[in-house]
């Protein structure tokens, strides 16, 4: 079994809809305004801060624009997490 397979297979129903979403819209990988769009920053100079200094919610790593990227079941996972806390 491969490691995406297994992946996906371990996914929650709520992580896989989510993630499925936001494939369906960006892609696979978010990049720039497309990525601060969806984390909720006001612009991708707002998203490059909070990950310089630790803040983003969500795994990030650089591609090699320089820019920033991050997969859409990471996003997906940080959303389900927060939806999960508001409704406690």
């Amino acid at each position: 079994m491969s490691k995406t397979y297994r992946m996906i297979h371990e996914m929650s129903s709520e992580v896989k809809f989510a993630s499925y979403q936001i494939m369906e819209r960006y892609g696979l990988l978010l990049r720039g305004k497309n990525l601060a769009k969806v984390l909720g920053y006001p612009s991708t100079d707002a998203m490059r801060m909070a990950i310089n200094k630790g803040k983003c919610p969500v795994k990030t790593g650089k591609d090699k624009y320089g820019g920033y990227k991050s997969t859409a079941y990471d996003i997906a996972e940080y959303i389900v997490k927060t939806r999960r806390e508001i409704n406690l």
